[in-house]
């Protein structure tokens, strides 16, 4: 089958953008440079609003049976070192414990369809990578380096070469670029990056430790902070049992030649614990978005688009909300139902996403700089007791935002978007650690338990649903369908739990997008309902 969309990079953003438009029915083809998955242990974090979307592309306990262990405690940690004084924690139960208990767990205020999930990108890509190789839909080419893409009439030509070094040139209508920060393609078509590069410079010790979990003073951990007047950085758990990165503030000159990891490790951890080194990786944190994320059929997708530093976890995250944003509207216009315009709104919807949680990520990483850190915190006695309570009130006072973020998670919004009918209503809080439910036009469309083992996002079409709690909507299914909008009709007027959503949702008839956030709701559908179809189909 010849794809109509090419995708280039096999990162978590590459391979879930490939998901979202097979699941939509739309033949693609990836490619990837690398042959396998990747060893390096980058993003650690898919979050709620992401773990959303994987359980509606059917692999979300495949991720959670790949990522840590149920029953692994998410606390965060901060000492003055792996084995000296704790400073400060931020303490939240396991999985099966908040499951349990109906408490929180970290990164979760009960408001999603799905719990975050703590993983590492090395177990989280061969998930994915195992989902679109079994997919008839999408072609998959790993191993396969592009040189080169250039813009045809009607589509768009990639030149890439294969692992036997043979020259291939596909022509596909539209093109992914998701290849990553240091984006060829955005290169190629001259898109500037705009804000704060080279913000932060860290090494990153990727390393096996058979005794860290016995030695540690602090227990089990997704995050050990170290602070001291020596070193600070941070232990992350990868797999719960001995694989752990560490990642120390370096200064730009740095020689690596005169850095021994394993010295580097166990200054931090305060004790000689074993280390098997496995990677070294020094690298820099940036504050970037790209100002244009479309030319012509081309399209900036995750890091190509958009560069965040790692505190709060949101940089893979918002790049899984652009390939689901992205991948729906293709779609869209593949099928026919769409216009062109339609496209231009993954730009006008995405980006101010990415501007808000790239600075979002960068007043968490400030914040970590301001703590008070004299030589004295290491003290045993009395006086260093005092100072160490004093730097907790500190970290709890500003750090406490980057690990519950349930505002940036779920409650970004297309507020200005194209495609939205307003309804008048006041916004909700646009608090990062807060969210509010609220189907106001625009938003993500509310959660709601439905008591019998399903979530209300688990009834949603693939393309448009009305939800329907009273009144009429046979005008907007009657406008849908001559226009051509593929759209479901979600009776739930005599449901039990009815007035439940009703309460959360506020209006009778609610219009969901294909990637849950809410076009329009209201008590009666308008007159014109044909315009209204139009303005959400992009026409």
């Amino acid at each position: 089958m010849q794809p109509r969309v090419g995708i280039v990079g096999g990162g978590p953003v590459g391979m879930t953008t490939a998901l979202e438009l097979a699941h939509r029915g739309v033949p693609c083809v990836l490619f990837e440079r690398r042959r396998k998955t990747t060893h390096e242990p980058r993003c650690t974090l898919t979050n709620m609003r992401s773990m959303e979307h994987f359980r509606r592309l059917g692999i979300a306990d495949d991720i959670r049976a790949a990522g840590l262990p149920r029953d692994y405690r998410q606390d965060v940690v901060f000492a003055t070192r792996l084995c000296g004084p704790e400073v400060h924690r931020f303490s939240y139960p396991s999985l099966d414990e908040g499951a349990a208990s109906g408490r929180p767990v970290a990164f979760d205020h009960l408001a999603g369809a799905e719990r975050p999930q703590r993983i590492s990108q090395i177990f989280l890509e061969p998930v994915l990578k195992a989902a679109i190789d079994a997919h008839p839909l999408v072609e998959v080419r790993f191993g396969w380096r592009v040189d080169g893409v250039s813009p045809l009439k009607n589509g768009v030509q990639i030149d890439a070469i294969g692992p036997d070094g043979k020259v291939r040139i596909e022509n596909v209508e539209y093109l992914a670029a998701c290849d990553g920060g240091g984006s060829m393609i955005r290169k190629w078509l001259n898109i500037a990056m705009e804000g704060h590069p080279a913000v932060g410079n860290q090494l990153g010790v990727f390393f096996r430790s058979s005794d860290l979990r016995e030695k540690t003073d602090h227990g089990d951990a997704l995050f050990w902070w170290i602070v001291n007047h020596e070193c600070r950085g941070v232990f992350i758990a990868l797999d719960g049992r001995e694989l752990y990165t560490y990642h120390q503030v370096v200064d730009l000159d740095l020689d690596m030649r005169h850095v021994d990891p394993v010295e580097l490790v166990r200054t931090a951890a305060g004790a000689d614990i074993d280390v098997q080194v496995e990677a070294v990786n020094p690298w820099q944190a940036h504050q970037l978005v790209a100002n244009k994320y479309r030319v012509g059929r081309i399209f900036l997708v995750g890091d190509a688009a958009h560069l965040n530093q790692p505190t709060g976890g949101f940089g893979m995250n918002t790049g899984i909300g652009d390939a689901c944003d992205l991948g729906w509207k293709l779609s869209a216009v593949i099928h026919g139902w769409a216009g062109e315009r339609l496209l231009d709104t993954y730009q006008s919807e995405r980006r101010p996403i990415a501007v808000r949680n790239v600075a979002a990520a960068g007043d968490n990483a400030a914040n970590l700089k301001r703590h008070t850190v004299p030589a004295i915190l290491e003290d045993p006695g009395p006086q260093g007791q005092m100072i160490r309570q004093m730097v907790g009130m500190q970290i709890e006072q500003m750090n406490r935002k980057e690990f519950e973020s349930a505002g940036v998670q779920l409650g970004y919004r297309y507020t200005d978007s194209p495609l939205i009918v307003p309804d008048g209503t006041p916004e909700p809080s646009d608090d990062e650690t807060v969210y509010e439910p609220d189907a106001r036009p625009g938003s993500r469309a509310p959660h709601v338990d439905l008591g019998d083992g399903s979530v209300l996002f688990d009834h949603f079409g693939v393309d448009f649903t009305v939800v329907r709690l009273g009144g009429d909507a046979g005008p907007l299914v009657a406008a849908a369908a001559e226009r051509g909008v593929p759209l479901k009709v979600l009776d739930l007027a005599e449901h039990p739990r009815a007035k439940a959503i009703e309460a959360v949702y506020r209006a009778p008839l609610i219009l969901v997008r294909p990637d849950q956030h809410v076009a329009w709701r209201g008590d009666v559908v308008p007159d014109e309902a044909t315009a209204l179809v139009d303005i959400v189909r992009g026409v």
